[in-house]
């Protein structure tokens, strides 16, 4: 860890809360997982939604991490089995997957999401801003009719009802 703070500079003016820094070296590699999304699947097909975790570099030593997932529009035994467990990169991998079983059904509905949590996350770094909650989307894969409406305009009649048709 080392700080850094700018002085002496000429033609402009720092303000205070940004004229100093601190870094951190780290031998650790940096850790990304991005958020997923998988089609739920019918009721006689199995889907998975793979959470893939990356390293910057193959891991010097085994990365660990525990997970969970939280139910959000998509509910726990009903629109995907929760799961929770210890995610290890062996030392000289690069990745890892975090599965997550969903249950597909015949029904119409908008697309659902719930959340994947890691945790506990040893022997590599994290950017600042990576965040350890990702986000688990299950498209609809199923047939429906979409309900739309349209402008319209009439004339007013002088007396009795008018009909609007579109």
């Amino acid at each position: 860890t080392f700080s850094l703070r700018l002085t002496g500079v000429d033609n402009a003016w720092i303000h205070p809360e940004f004229e100093s820094a601190v870094a951190t070296i780290s031998d650790f590699p940096l850790l990304s997982i991005g958020d997923a999304e998988q089609a739920e699947g019918n009721p006689s097909g199995a889907s998975v939604m793979v959470f893939t975790v990356d390293l910057s570099q193959s891991a010097p030593q085994s990365v660990t991490m525990r997970y969970t997932t939280y139910g959000g529009s998509a509910q726990p035994l009903v629109d995907f089995t929760p799961v929770e467990g210890m995610l290890t990169i062996p030392a000289g991998s690069s990745s890892g997957m975090v599965e997550v079983p969903l249950i597909g059904d015949d029904e119409f509905e908008r697309d659902e999401t719930f959340s994947l949590r890691l945790y506990e996350i040893q022997n590599v770094a994290l950017p600042p801003d990576s965040g350890v909650w990702r986000t688990g989307t299950i498209r609809n894969d199923d047939a429906g009719a979409w309900l739309s409406i349209g402008d319209a305009t009439v004339v007013e009649g002088a007396d009795g009802d008018t009909t609007m048709a579109g």
